[in-house]
C-alpha cells in the first residue's frame, strides 16, 4: 500500500479522537493511534489556577500528551488539543445530553472561540508546535431547534465541548465561521504537513 511517511515510520498520534485519525488517513499518511493517558480537567484547573492563559493551556496539553507517549515511543509523536472558550469562560465536554443542551444554550447567538493546538515530539525532545484561533458565530437558536439538534446528532453533541460538531450537521447552527476547517475539526493539518515535508515526508509503499 502506498502511504506518505517519513522513512518508512509512521506517525505517532497521542490521542484517541476518531476525527484526528480521519484527516490523516484522508491525507495518505503513515500513523498509528497511542493515546496519551492524561487527567484533563484536573491540568486544566491546575494550570489556569496558575495563571496560564487559554493559549498556554492548549499548549501545554497537547505537549503533556506528545511527551507522555514519547516516552515509551521513539519517532514522531503528535500531541493535540483543543479548548472553547466563549465570553471568557472555558466550557468542557459535555457528561451527558442534559449538559449538552446547557452548553448550545449557552451559545446560541454568541460568538466563541475555538483554541487548537499540536505539538511534535521526536525522540522526546519538543521540536515543533503550532497554535490557532478559529471563531464561530452561532445563531439564536429556540430550544426546541436546540433539542431536534441534539436528538438528530447525539453522538456528535458527546463528542466535543461545544457539544456540536461542524462537521455533522454543524450546518444547521451557525452564520458565520472564520477560521480553517482543519483548525476547526482539531488538527492544523496544512502547517503540520508542511513541517513533515521539511522533515524529508515522502511517498512510498509500506507493509
Amino acid at each position: 500500500m502506498t502511504k506518505w511517511s517519513l522513512s518508512g515510520q509512521p506517525l505517532i498520534l497521542a490521542s484517541a479522537s476518531l476525527t484526528r485519525a480521519r484527516m490523516l488517513d484522508a491525507a495518505n499518511l503513515l500513523f498509528k493511534i497511542v493515546p496519551a493517558e492524561l487527567d484533563e480537567e484536573s491540568i486544566k484547573h491546575s494550570a489556569l489556577q496558575n495563571g496560564y492563559s487559554f493559549e498556554e493551556l492548549v499548549i501545554l496539553l497537547a505537549e503533556l500528551k506528545a511527551e507522555t507517549v514519547s516516552q515509551q515511543h521513539i519517532g514522531h509523536v503528535l500531541g493535540c488539543d483543543q479548548i472553547l472558550v466563549c465570553a471568557k469562560q472555558l466550557l468542557s465536554k459535555p457528561k451527558n445530553l442534559a449538559e449538552a443542551k446547557t452548553h448550545l444554550l449557552a451559545l446560541q447567538g454568541r460568538k466563541h472561540v475555538l483554541i487548537t493546538a499540536c505539538v511534535l515530539f521526536y525522540h522526546q525532545k519538543r521540536i515543533w508546535h503550532h497554535l490557532s484561533t478559529s471563531t464561530l458565530m452561532m445563531r439564536s437558536l429556540s430550544e426546541a431547534e436546540i433539542d431536534n439538534y441534539i436528538a438528530g446528532f447525539p453522538e456528535a453533541c458527546m463528542s466535543t465541548s461545544g457539544a456540536y460538531q461542524v462537521e455533522t450537521g454543524g450546518a444547521h447552527l451557525f452564520t458565520d465561521i472564520a477560521g480553517s476547517y482543519y483548525d476547526i475539526l482539531g488538527l492544523p493539518m496544512l502547517p503540520l504537513m508542511a513541517f513533515l515535508r521539511e522533515r524529508g515526508l515522502t511517498v512510498g509503499k509500506t507493509g
